[in-house]
């Protein structure tokens, strides 16, 4: 009896699962039709400098995709985290938790680093900031390793990053 209980929880709670799923993705296809990809803007943050803060400043336009990677290795206990968020007005993240990839390696070895990936959507034009934080986020009070301070600068369709505009 205790075995059929289990498998029925179980069974309902793949059901609510794919329900869910369900769900969002369509509230997602609505959602992406209200703002239209217009460029993926991919920007790789070099975080072996002397600095413990980096400073960065990225231009986008609306509709705009933007992924911003940095380098870490989570087996070592320290991952990256937003821990001030931009204007959503201005620039939506699409991820709240950076999706982390491992570095391929043609053997299997333990301890392998990676890039971590946050990603914004440019929602109008402005401009706002956001804080990532490389450090151990378990800790009572963690000693940050690398702070990233980026600056979005969302520009109308008409302008460039030197804020001329287009002919």
């Amino acid at each position: 009896m205790p075995f059929q209980t289990n498998i029925l929880s179980y069974i309902t709670f793949l059901v609510i699962i794919i329900m869910l799923n369900s769900d969002t993705s369509a509230t997602t296809s609505v959602n992406n039709n209200q703002t239209s990809v217009k460029e993926l803007i991919s920007v790789n943050i070099d975080t072996n400098n002397t600095s413990n803060t980096i400073q960065e400043v990225i231009y986008a336009h609306f509709g705009d995709i933007i992924e911003i990677n940095l380098k870490g290795n989570p087996t070592t206990g320290y991952t990256y985290r937003m821990i001030d968020f931009p204007n959503t007005s201005i620039i939506k993240p699409l991820l709240i938790d950076p999706l982390y990839t491992q570095d391929h390696t043609t053997e299997y070895l333990l301890g392998v680093g990676g890039t971590f990936t946050f990603k914004f959507q440019a929602m109008s034009a402005g401009e706002t900031s956001a804080s990532l934080v490389y450090a151990r986020h378990f800790e009572h009070r963690p000693i940050y390793l690398i702070r990233v301070d980026v600056t979005f600068k969302i520009l109308t369709s008409n302008m460039s990053p030197s804020n001329k505009l287009i002919s």
